[in-house]
């Protein structure tokens, strides 16, 4: 099968051409970072022909883990063909990884994206000219639009594995007796393995130690090449590590004035200038971050979600009934029809109620992602996260945390140091994710009905305050180490496309859907029998005898000084650890109903609002589910680890649900004074 490897800078489009080559529905994302892992697909009609979509690159030598992984991919694993796509509105950075990729002597083939961008805004490229002076076949493509696509597949097609394309090492015309000399050392190099000698050369002149360490060089060689390089140093008057970047950009700088027929209009980039300076202002800008999130939540929960939310709770009963009442009239067995009343649909019923707010709340937010805001609100964070001992790199792993912390998790692999990205690991699940939106609508919908806003603001505000506090502890511990530095890209403006996030909110309703129906399905019938029946197995009238009430009971102990004791509660926190959403499952199935005004009414009999809210605040913060500790456990190659991040989140969480309920007790009581 031929392998083709799609490579590029990071935000050039390179998951955007993969979906379109290979018709799959990977994430799209308008800021650095999405793409960590290689992602395979068949292209679309070439059942022969497989691509793999590389973590986005700048250079050939590696910085990150990223880079690595594509850099590590490119030189062993050898595709045969190598499809580099190019931003057309960025050509001169895009094109330094291109003259890159000529040293590991694989075909190429240029994929000339956003060449609308470029003529929208009154410029325009010669392509003929610049494959003629790449000797790289050159197509034009519109990713984003999928224009071009077809032309490109055709292209890839004809690409003849055994042509090599120009490594333009004339241009080191200069150095090239010193550059012959140490490149026929390493040729004659018996630790020489699958490594290019154009590209080990380029490596070793610019010090790239742990390649060098590779290759175990007698220190007669190395000798030889310290002296090298030490000519070649005196000769350009550069030093070895940033030679060739001296090299390669005198060369692009000639290239882009034979190939630009027009300059761009530079008037969107002005117009984006200014939007940026309110957006990314030091101060101005985190007071917009703040309204714009404030207002993506009061249109989730309350004037798009609910209403929707209800509606679609409403349908749900209306076709339990039906359900309920086809089985009934087949005088199907009574215990069967109880599992499946108060068992599956109850439990099931309940969760999917929370569909609607999910929906709404991650189309805002991929919406605000699409139009390259997102990339601002990291690039501003990044001044912010440096004060606590991060970089704004971590960032993006906490912020995809708002919708699920497995796919934060994975996004922290992008982190360059190792201290950040287990800093990062340890706060992400602290962030309140999109299963928990379920149990927080019910607790404030019930308790805090006419300070919704206020409620939801304080509950997601307090789990970045503490994200917050633990950086900073962090930062104290290990006060001698910088934070990485953050290289990120400001993509320019655009109207986001519906059909990529309606894709994106596809895939997490998928997502959601597949946890429903497996882990709460399932969840659901576990708790309707160990409600049903006692100790002895025996069927129980009420759920205050039943095996699950017994096992609750024994540890209520432990929640009195929370303020809660309630068995009810306390079985519904046991089974949060499997999925968050099962605590409102949890809920429906003891209290055996779905209406949210009989739930409230419940909830309300056995709890005060200082109790109320330290259930809440226990509920955000007490470990994350099995799915997020079994990724916190391969990222960290360590069950220890991971079980020691679950245990201490627990205990801030008790901590801090304490407080809450001893706080918010004496405010109440003053107020009962006063």
């Amino acid at each position: 099968m031929k392998t083709i490897a799609l490579v590029g800078n990071q935000n050039c489009g390179k998951t955007t051409l993969f979906n379109a080559l290979t018709h799959s529905h990977q994430h799209v994302g308008n800021f650095p970072g999405v793409t960590v892992d290689k992602k395979i697909g068949i292209i679309k009609g070439q059942n022969s022909v497989q691509i793999i979509d590389l973590p986005g690159i700048y250079s050939l030598t590696p910085y990150s883990m990223e880079e690595k992984v594509t850099i590590d991919y490119l030189i062993h694993d050898k595709p045969d063909v190598i499809l580099n796509i190019v931003d057309a509105s960025h050509l001169e950075r895009n094109l330094f990884l291109t003259l890159q990729l000529c040293e590991l002597e694989i075909p190429i083939i240029i994929a000339l994206n956003m060449i609308d961008i470029v003529r929208n805004h009154g410029g325009d490229i010669d392509v003929d000219e610049l494959e003629n002076v790449l000797k790289i076949p050159v197509v034009t493509i519109s990713a984003h639009q999928k224009k071009g696509v077809n032309s490109l597949v055709h292209q890839l097609s004809l690409c003849n594995q055994k042509k090599h394309h120009e490594t333009f090492y004339h241009e080191f015309y200069h150095i090239q007796e010193e550059f012959n000399e140490i490149k026929t050392i390493i040729e004659h190099s018996s630790q020489q393995t699958s490594y290019p000698s154009l590209y080990v050369t380029v490596q070793i002149i610019e010090n790239n130690l742990p390649l060098i360490h590779q290759f175990h060089f007698t220190s007669m060689q190395m000798t030889v090449i310290d002296e090298l390089v030490k000519r070649i140093e005196l000769k350009s008057g550069i030093k070895r590590d940033v030679i060739f970047i001296e090299i390669h950009y005198q060369l692009i700088e000639k290239i882009c004035q034979k190939v630009f027929l027009k300059p761009m209009n530079l008037t969107e980039f002005q117009r984006c200038e200014k939007i940026d300076r309110w957006l990314t202002h030091p101060y101005f800008g985190i007071i917009i971050f703040i309204f714009i999130m404030f207002l993506i939540f009061y249109l989730t929960f309350h004037l798009i979600g609910k209403p929707l939310q209800l509606l679609f709770l409403d349908t749900i009963d209306f076709f339990t009934h039906i359900l309920i009442s086809c089985l009934e009239s087949c005088d199907v067995y009574y215990l069967l029809i109880s599992l499946i009343k108060d068992g599956i649909c109850l439990g099931v019923g309940s969760t999917l109620s929370f569909l609607p707010l999910i929906m709404t709340l991650f189309f805002l937010l991929y919406f605000l992602e699409d139009t390259g805001y997102m990339a601002r609100v990291a690039f501003m964070m990044d001044r912010l996260f440096r004060k606590i001992g991060l970089s704004g790199q971590s960032f993006v792993p906490l912020l995809i945390g708002f919708g699920c912390s497995v796919p934060a998790m994975m996004a922290s692999r992008t982190l360059t140091h190792q201290k950040d990205k287990i800093i990062t690991l340890i706060l992400i699940p602290y962030i309140s994710c999109s299963a928990k939106l379920p149990i927080y609508s019910l607790i404030i919908a019930t308790f805090f009905h006419e300070k919704v806003l206020i409620a939801f603001c304080f509950i997601y505000l307090i789990g970045i305050f503490i994200v917050i506090f633990i950086a900073y502890m962090f930062k104290i511990v290990f006060s001698k180490d910088e934070a990485a530095p953050f290289l990120l890209e400001l993509p320019l403006y655009k109207i986001p496309s519906l059909e990529n996030i309606f894709y994106d909110v596809f895939v997490k309703i998928v997502d959601f859907l597949k946890k429903t129906f497996t882990v709460i399905l399932f969840a659901s019938i576990l708790i309707w029998f160990l409600q049903n029946y006692n100790i002895q197995w025996q069927m129980v009238k009420e759920s205050s005898q039943s095996l699950l009430s017994v096992v609750a009971k024994k540890i209520s102990w432990i929640f009195i000084p929370l303020g809660f004791d309630d068995w009810q509660l306390i079985t519904s926190l046991l089974t949060g650890i499997c999925a968050k959403e099962s605590i409102v499952t949890t809920l429906s199935l003891l209290f055996h109903t779905t209406d949210y005004n009989l739930l409230s009414h419940f909830l309300q009999s056995i709890l005060t609002t200082p109790q109320a809210l330290s259930f809440l605040t226990f509920c955000a913060l007490y470990t994350p589910c099995m799915a997020t500790l079994a990724t916190c456990k391969k990222e960290l190659h360590s069950l220890k680890k991971a079980l020691s991040i679950a245990i201490c989140q627990t205990l801030i969480a008790y901590v801090i649900a304490f407080l809450v309920y001893r706080i918010s007790s004496f405010f109440i009581a003053l107020c009962i004074i006063f």
